[in-house]
């Protein structure tokens, strides 16, 4: 029979179980019959699914419409953790992956800028080189 965990009294074969850390006595009076019956304050109760079935949720926690063995919530918690350090790393890789693009981008600007200043220059150098024939169709008619 599976385990479950007790959130509210339930009163099971003449045991009555209680939460655990419940300070109770070591024995209380039955609802049934109110005769002393002894107390488990264990938290833990021993249910089959049909003994399950029947109590209302809050006697036993549901989880998706199923009565949650003991361990549950450590499972449930230990997935919720290795969701949450999935989706980090998959951030973590997709900000990587951006800001690899950003310096892509920035080399490929600079690139061109610098392309620009190369093609600047090269315009610049006519200019030079027609001031330099000058120059020298003048030392020439000088020299005649």
């Amino acid at each position: 029979m599976p385990k479950y965990q007790v959130l509210q009294p339930i009163e099971k074969n003449n045991v009555l179980y209680v939460a655990h850390g419940a300070s109770t006595a070591k024995l209380l009076p039955s609802a049934c019959h109110g005769k002393l019956i002894p107390v488990d304050a264990s938290g833990e109760i021993e249910l089959t699914e049909e003994e399950a079935s029947i109590l209302i949720h809050g006697q036993v926690p549901l989880v998706q419409g199923q009565p949650d063995p003991i361990g549950g919530l450590e499972v449930r918690e230990r997935k919720a953790r290795e969701d949450a350090d999935k989706a980090a790393a998959k951030a973590a890789a997709e900000k990587a992956e951006y800001e690899e693009f950003v310096a892509f981008r920035a080399a490929k600007a600079a690139r061109k800028v610098k392309a620009g200043e190369e093609q600047k220059d090269a315009e610049d150098r006519p200019e030079e080189d027609a001031e330099a024939v000058k120059d020298e169709t003048k030392a020439a008619k000088k020299k005649k």
